[in-house]
């Protein structure tokens, strides 16, 4: 492949790579632990060219796994 031949294959990667078509997704973690050692955690997920539906089931299943990593502690005490 000629140089030239390059060129045009980079050129068209590129021009798949930047397509308004594609769906860019941003996720933003925030986990703290106060001084009485209580973890806490906020998170955003932000999503282009993505379906509400989409955006929504990421953001649950975020929050389940931060959940599960991290359960509030009060709602451990009162199942004991």
């Amino acid at each position: 492949m000629t140089h030239e031949g390059n060129d045009a294959v980079i050129d068209n990667l590129r021009d798949q790579l930047t397509s308004d078509d594609l769906p860019i997704w941003r996720q933003r973690i925030n986990v703290s632990r106060s001084v009485k050692g209580v973890i806490t955690f906020d998170c955003t997920v932000e999503g282009t060219n993505v379906e509400l539906d989409e955006l929504l089931k990421r953001h649950d299943d975020l929050v389940y796994e931060l959940q599960e990593r991290y359960p509030d502690p009060a709602e451990s005490r009162e199942v004991q």
